[in-house]
């Protein structure tokens, strides 16, 4: 596949994985490799132009800066890691420079912001790749700004993240713009000739430029880049005139992408709504015949309906809400009903929603519930025995006889912590996971948990299996009591929890339901499993293609013959 033929099949790649913005960064790679157009022996060549940026950086620096400066051109050609195309050279960061260097916080801090007037105060949140983002921006008054007037944006300037997870990211303060500052977590870099600052630019937020960034941050907690070794970056640099027809070249095929990725988001939306359509009409199937029709259309379009291992859950969903109302398999009247197992558990109700021979109870009357409790972590001879103490960081399965922690037999007798029978229900009624799950499991054996969760021991062992699924079936009901602090901490009321209405069936149909769910689980395992591999081959295969023009190319010919495949 040629340069030109993977351009081609942008479309194609589009599709994948990650393969917009890899399709992004590939564009960077190859304008700052030179390989994006052709190159022309009648420009005048990089040498000239850093030789004509040292002549003007001397006369506008003082003497000893000037000594300071390397001289243009003397940076290694080894340290780019690709052969320079004809007509380049190479060159220290600083080379290109009058200016490097970060901004800092104005005295008083957040205390001095003001609403309106004086001066934008740039931040690392203001920093994109695709320009200065000045909405909410900061903005300082005019005597604090003047304080810190050896940190002034000016037009053409270009700003670098240098802390923090937005490392790396770019801007250049356009022509027009006005005066700003930025604080201490953004370098400005100030070119000797403002020509260059969309190529410093450029090369900044491609994928080499990042690669050299990250390579050689500092700091442990934070990520940081120091000026100094900003200073010392190596960077290519074409002529003059071919910087412009990279520029060129290069938005054309960002818009290309842009338009790519605008179609993909629409045919997204539209798979997003078809399957939610889908899935409402299998919510709303009123019989278990009519549930299998549905199921059945789903099926049928699922290539369409579920593109990647993440869809699959919606599924999941559904199957669990139609196995609690009843319309997963058929009612069969010669069954016992429900009442006859739950006795005076059982509620009255005037309901025609409930499948036949079911019965409504609610947790609070289908067993003895217990809470939790944390014995004191400064004892350690409550801590490290053979009891597992379960806690919301442990719910990452149905089933637990094993936990991350665990406590002994002198916790069970001197805290409030409660040893929990096999075959209970645990609920986690407590934490930042009720915001979106509601995780519940059956113990294999006998457990303590902490003060987050709350534990049922059914009145009957034979039903612990469906309200495990009856649980996890219910749960947009049950996230619907959740509350929210103040400070944003979830929990469940105990009260809310335990009162909401569940539809219990007959102990035979509960096992008919537990075997559906099991077919049903098995084959949306096999389609997860299928998605994850698929999507596993996509990513490698756009990487791979991606890869191999990434390469450096052995020879300049070779690499001629590609920017010429391009312009084709």
């Amino acid at each position: 596949m040629t340069a030109q033929e993977l351009i081609t099949a942008f479309e194609v790649f589009a599709e994948a994985p990650e393969g917009i913005s890899r399709l992004r960064g590939f564009i960077l790679e190859l304008a700052v490799r030179g390989r994006l157009v052709p190159q022309q022996a009648s420009e005048e060549d990089a040498k000239t132009l850093l030789a004509r940026i040292a002549k003007e950086k001397k006369q506008l620096i003082k003497q000893k800066q000037a000594q300071r400066s390397k001289v243009s051109g003397s940076a290694n050609p080894e340290d780019i890691p690709f052969e320079l195309p004809v007509g380049w050279a190479c060159c220290h960061f600083e080379d290109l420079h009058t200016q490097m260097g970060a901004g800092s916080t104005p005295k008083g801090g957040k205390k001095v912001y003001i609403d309106e007037g004086g001066y934008p105060f740039l931040r690392s949140q203001n920093i994109r790749n695709d320009g200065i983002q000045l909405d909410g921006v900061a903005r300082i008054p005019s005597k604090t700004h003047q304080k810190m007037s050896r940190t002034i944006v000016r037009p053409h300037d270009v700003l670098l993240n240098i802390t923090g997870a937005s490392i790396g990211r770019s801007a250049v303060a356009p022509a027009e713009f006005a005066e700003a500052n930025v604080s201490q977590h953004v370098a400005i870099l100030r070119q000797v000739d403002p020509q260059t600052n969309k190529w410093v630019h450029l090369y900044l937020i491609s994928p080499v430029g990042y690669r050299n960034i990250m390579d050689v941050q500092v700091g442990t907690s934070r990520e940081g880049l120091s000026m100094t070794r900003l200073r010392e970056f190596v960077i290519p640099i074409p002529p003059l005139a071919e910087q412009k027809r990279i520029f060129a070249r290069v938005d054309e095929l960002m818009a290309l992408i842009g338009r790519l990725e605008a179609a993909k988001n629409v045919r997204d939306e539209t798979r997003v709504a078809l399957r939610n359509s889908a899935l409402a009409a299998l919510r709303e199937a009123d019989t278990p015949e009519e549930v299998e029709v549905a199921w059945n259309r789903v099926t049928v379009n699922l290539s369409d309906l579920v593109r990647e291992p993440g869809d699959v859950k919606h599924l999941r969903e559904v199957v669990l809400e139609l196995a609690v109302r009843g319309k997963l398999v058929p009612q069969k009247p010669t069954e016992a009903s429900a009442t006859t197992l739950l006795g005076k558990r059982a509620q009255s109700h005037d309901s025609s929603d409930i499948p036949a021979g079911w019965a409504v109870s609610n947790l609070n009357s289908l067993g003895d519930v217990l809470s939790g409790g944390t014995p004191r972590k400064s004892n350690p001879n409550y801590w490290g025995g053979s009891i597992p103490w379960v806690s919301p960081k442990d719910m990452k399965r149905d089933f637990i006889g094993e936990s991350i922690d665990s406590i002994t037999e002198a916790a069970i007798e001197e805290t409030s912590s409660k040893l929990i029978a096999q075959g209970a229900l645990l609920m986690v009624v407590r934490g930042m996971i009720l915001a979106h799950s509601f995780p519940t499991a059956l113990t294999t054996q006998k457990v303590a948990m902490n003060q987050d969760m709350k534990a049922l021991v059914p009145f009957d062992q034979r039903i612990a299996p469906y309200l495990l699924l009856a649980t996890k079936g219910m749960k947009r009901t049950i996230l619907e009591k959740v509350e929210r602090s103040t400070h944003g901490t979830c929990k469940l009321p105990t009260g809310s929890l335990l009162n909401v209405p569940i539809l219990i069936p007959p102990l035979a149909e509960q096992h008919r339901i537990l075997e559906r769910i099991d077919e049903l689980t098995d084959l949306l395992d096999e389609l997860q499993q299928r998605l994850v591999r698929q999507y596993a081959a996509h990513k490698g295969f756009a990487a791979a293609a991606v890869h191999h023009f990434e390469m450096e190319p052995s020879k300049t010919k070779k690499a001629e013959q590609l920017t010429l495949g391009l312009d084709a």
